[in-house]
């Protein structure tokens, strides 16, 4: 009951403008992502064929949709539109992704492209990715605390447009050490 109230008095005082940041920089993220599938629709088509968790014959469609639902998404957490209802549909996108990638590690099929898009390199399954896609995750559902609302000024503008891709320039930088840390690996095992 005691850990109850102070989880409330403590997301009690976190800022709205903090929410925004997140739902803009992981709106951010999935924008990248988006455009980066759409721009090579046959190799995104080619990673989900190869997570084997869909019939070959769906993997065209399935394909499709989930770019426009990434993009959908992206664009709704970017412009605060429904935003409980993006939140919760960004949550359950990146839960599925992040399990979809948990059951081909367990399965021990690895080398296959994560399939996220993005501007860093294309990389393989790892733990690491799902570590990443858990932050998201909770990330998100700090997205959906109930916080205080107040009128936004020009200096909030600056700060939500430096917080927001600060967020997707962390989660860059998260996955590029993921997939330099897979090529590191690979050069000390062929050396």
């Amino acid at each position: 009951w005691t850990c109850g109230i102070t989880l409330r008095m403590l997301f009690s005082v976190l800022d709205p403008l903090i929410v925004r940041m997140i739902a803009c920089g992981i709106g951010l993220m999935l924008l990248v992502g988006a455009w980066q599938k759409i721009n090579d629709l046959e190799m995104f088509q080619a990673a989900v064929e190869a997570y084997d968790l869909i019939p070959l014959a769906s993997a065209r469609a399935f394909s499709l949709s989930f770019v426009f639902i990434e993009l959908s998404i992206a664009v709704f957490l970017i412009c605060n539109i429904a935003s409980s209802l993006t939140v919760i549909s960004a949550i359950v996108l990146m839960s599925l992704t992040t399990f979809a990638i948990s059951i081909n590690l367990i399965r021990g099929n690895a080398d296959v492209s994560c399939g996220c898009g993005g501007i860093e390199d294309e990389q393989r399954l790892s733990w690491g990715l799902v570590s990443r896609n858990i932050v998201i995750v909770v990330m998100l559902g700090m997205c959906l605390i109930d916080t205080n609302s107040r009128a936004y000024n020009l200096l909030d503008g600056i700060n939500l447009l430096f917080g927001a891709t600060s967020i997707y320039l962390v989660y860059l930088l998260f996955s590029q050490l993921i997939a330099n840390r897979e090529r590191l690996t690979r050069l000390r095992e062929g050396s």
